[in-house]
């Protein structure tokens, strides 16, 4: 598979900026069609405000006039991260459209992710715990969308992506699916490092050889790989392969995300928790 069609969800946060940088990066690299996503969510002041009304307890007139401020505020931050993502995509000489919808962005940008290749998005931070269901936001994506996501820091990072590859592999159904599905990347990579840890030789899953199969693999897509095995470290899987990242000095990671629904709950694993939260360079994930 190409990567032919990517999706970035924007914001007026900081962090918005270096998602809008690595997808636009990426699109030139490719040759991809970019769209901008901006979702326009209410505030948590605004959600309270809705709760005060439907008891009765402020009054009407001092809530609208409350809300239509807010809702400038608003519109305002989409039109700034309009110019700015056509102002980038001019400069990449991307081909590109911007989408802007009102609503929860948890709900709109797993359905606007289902017809891209790759969905771009931001990583968990504080600031999110504002709004009780944005903190979900990178978890509905990955479990939602049925695509493969790439969730880009809010701190500075690489200025260069997808050169050093840092591919986590334990021969899961997750593992395979995120190391195919980021097969376009990995070829255009300059390297790719295939990360096993804690292996077991003569594993009936990894083979004779832990990694070895899946680096022939790889090879015979054209990718340029090499294989290592670690033993994991008392601070967990996850932060391993963060820190065996930094060592190597990759300036992404690939790997598949782990998890389980309970009902229409989606409980992420306490490795994929780390590397969401943790991680100071990209990661792309696959469920």
């Amino acid at each position: 598979m190409a990567l032919k069609n990517l999706l970035v969800h924007l914001d007026p946060a900081e962090g918005s900026q270096r998602r809008l940088h690595a997808a636009t990066a990426m699109a030139s690299r490719h040759g991809a069609h970019l769209t901008g996503l901006f979702v326009k969510d209410q505030s948590f002041a605004q959600l309270n405000r809705a709760k005060a009304a439907e008891l009765g307890l402020s009054p009407a007139r001092e809530m609208a006039a409350i809300d239509r401020m807010v809702d400038e505020v608003i519109e305002a931050g989409a039109e700034t991260t309009r110019a700015q993502f056509e102002k980038a995509v001019h400069a990449a000489g991307v081909h590109a459209e911007w989408r802007c919808e009102r609503g929860r962005a948890d709900e709109i940008v797993p359905r606007h992710a289902r017809y891209a290749d790759l969905c771009i998005i931001g990583q968990w931070k504080p600031e999110m715990e504002e709004l009780p269901y944005l903190p979900r936001l990178v978890e509905q994506v990955l479990f939602l969308s049925g695509r493969p996501t790439l969730i880009v820091p809010s701190v500075a990072g690489p200025t260069e992506l997808g050169r050093h590859v840092l591919a986590g592999w334990n021969a899961s159904r997750g593992a395979a699916r995120a190391i195919n599905d980021a097969m376009p990347l990995l070829a255009a990579a300059d390297h790719v490092t295939v990360l096993v840890i804690d292996p077991e030789q003569g594993d009936h899953a990894h083979g004779e050889e832990p990694g070895t199969d899946i680096a022939r693999h790889l090879a015979l897509h054209g990718v340029k790989v090499t294989t290592t095995s670690v033993t994991s470290q008392s601070s967990g899987i996850g932060q391993t392969i963060l820190d065996h990242a930094a060592k190597i000095g990759a300036d992404m990671v690939v790997t598949g995300c782990y998890g389980h629904s309970r009902w229409r709950e989606f409980i992420l694993g306490g490795t994929t928790r780390v590397l969401l939260r943790q991680s100071a360079i990209p990661v792309m994930m696959s469920y």
